[in-house]
């Protein structure tokens, strides 16, 4: 059950700007709104109802509850018509709870990506959770994250899922570097009938799938969840 926000005075300009710029300049969104009040020191309590309102007048998205990006930000959006919702957050609300669980699961990101075959070879991540490594991968290089957000489907745990490569095919999942520097991947194919519509993805630090018994337990994790996600765009669901 959602936790109810206490009232708080009406913030002044100062502080509305400065909640919007902060939100801007965290860059990648979503963020968690404790921390969008932190970065600018005010209240949780503020911070919500100036994001509130920032939201019904377009200059703050609500990506999910208690999480905002900025309409600006280079939050992945989807760029191909997909077999998958174009966003999940926002149009299925049941998606996201997945993977919020698959989160829990495994504490770390879970990422949802989408295949943009024929179009193009590559895959974009549609909707994500934050996890406990947030501040690490924000503070990664720009160029890294874009290629978390943004992966070909010619290298990687994710492109080799989708693209159907032996490993993939093997084990229902593969297992990888990512892009951001001590991380690794492990993704599972979503499927839309005989079609490999997507990935699902956690990410977690390279030390942590290190143990092989640790590293099947999430890689169940991550394939139970993408299983499911495929019944649920099939329509077997």
């Amino acid at each position: 059950m959602q936790q109810s926000v206490p009232t708080a005075p009406a913030p002044t300009r100062r502080t509305v700007f400065g909640v919007l710029r902060t939100l801007r300049e965290l860059g990648d969104g979503p963020h968690y709104l404790r921390r969008i009040a932190e970065e600018a020191q005010i209240p949780v309590a503020t911070a919500h109802h100036i994001l509130a309102d920032a939201a019904d007048f377009g200059m703050a998205v609500r990506v999910a509850p208690d999480h905002y990006s900025s309409p600006g930000s280079s939050s992945p959006r989807p760029l191909g018509t997909g077999a998958l919702p174009a966003d999940p957050a926002a149009s299925s609300p049941a998606t996201h709870s997945a993977l919020v669980t698959l989160q829990c699961e495994c504490n770390g990101m879970a990422l949802l990506y989408a295949s943009l075959l024929p179009a193009e070879a590559a895959a974009v991540c549609l909707d994500r959770t934050l996890g406990p490594y947030e501040r690490e991968i924000h503070c990664a290089p720009a160029e890294r994250r874009a290629l978390l957000w943004r992966t070909s489907l010619e290298a990687g745990a994710v492109g080799r899922v989708i693209g159907g490569q032996p490993a993939a095919g093997q084990h229902g999942y593969d297992h990888g570097p990512a892009p951001i520097a001590g991380f690794d991947l492990v993704a599972a194919p979503v499927w839309n009938g005989e079609s490999c519509a997507g990935a699902v993805a956690v990410l977690l630090p390279s030390y942590r799938l290190s143990a092989t018994a640790l590293r099947e337990d999430i890689a169940t994790a991550v394939t139970e969840t993408a299983a499911g996600l495929s019944r649920a765009v099939s329509g077997r669901g």
